[in-house]
């Protein structure tokens, strides 16, 4: 049997469900599912994604996309009666820092703030790495009035 990767697992807050990003079929992507089951993984992302992270309240994942089109999208699902992904939303373009072994970045509390770091690095030894925290991150919406939903395949 062919052994898939599997990493970056995330429990959601009420701790019913687990994010994690799978290379199943080849390709790195975000799936949910219940913990400890009964119940199948639900894929997340469609097209490449990784780095999730969860909304305080539980009934949305955050994550990035992988390959060449670098955004930050927001999956919204329901868990009951079966766990169904309801909208996927393009938020706003990815230029922030990313890190292989672990999600580098958050949202805050309210669930209305992203805290990010700057990608690149300092231009100089006194120079340091920059804290991003993208406030109101709902006026940066990818095709202005409420950003771009993907429909679920």
């Amino acid at each position: 049997t062919r052994r898939v990767a599997e990493y970056k697992p995330r429990v959601s807050p009420n701790g019913r469900l687990i994010a994690f990003v799978s290379e199943e079929g080849g390709v790195a992507n975000v799936y949910v599912q219940p913990i400890p089951g009964p119940g199948s993984r639900v894929p997340v992302s469609i097209a490449g994604g990784t780095d999730p992270a969860w909304a305080p309240d539980g009934k949305a994942v955050f994550y990035r996309t992988s390959g060449g089109s670098g955004y930050v999208m927001r999956a919204t699902f329901v868990d009951r009666p079966n766990l169904t992904v309801m909208a996927r939303d393009t938020l706003f373009a990815d230029k922030y820092f990313s890190n292989a072994n672990y999600v580098a970045y958050d949202v805050l509390p309210g669930g209305r703030e992203l805290l990010m770091v700057t990608a690149g690095a300092p231009t100089s030894a006194t120079q340091r790495r920059s804290v991003t925290v993208i406030m109101n991150w709902q006026q940066m919406l990818v095709g202005g009035k409420g950003g771009t939903t993907v429909p679920e395949r």
